[in-house]
């Protein structure tokens, strides 16, 4: 489908979208990833939780190919040590395991506190 222009207006919207990605969306793909990869928790075990889903959600976006084993190794991977430590033990499979497991620690370190 060509894109027909009458004063100024785009009439295709595939070229609008197109038009529109490449001038507003440049390396944000590039972005995401590098954000996504130095992601550590910092705080809470939520916070950590909340950021990680909207960075996997924006990689998502750009590239459906990537599976479960990678997004919970890069969940644990980021989380404080001393979750991070207990986790890996129990070798969840998906993120909403590790998320629930890491909860509950963080709750039983806050306890021996």
């Amino acid at each position: 489908m060509q894109t027909v222009q009458r004063k100024g207006r785009i009439l295709d919207w595939d070229r609008l979208c197109e038009l529109v990605i490449n001038r507003f969306d440049k390396n944000q793909y590039q972005l995401l990833l590098k954000k996504f990869d130095a992601l550590k928790q910092t705080g809470s075990v939520d916070d950590y939780q909340a950021e990680f889903e909207k960075l996997a959600q924006g990689i998502l976006l750009y590239n459906s190919n990537y599976d479960d084993t990678y997004f919970v190794t890069r969940f644990v991977a980021g989380l404080k040590e001393e979750i991070r430590v207990v986790i890996t033990l129990h070798q969840p499979k998906d993120v909403d395991t590790a998320s629930a497991l890491a909860l509950l620690q963080e709750e039983e370190l806050s306890r021996g506190k």
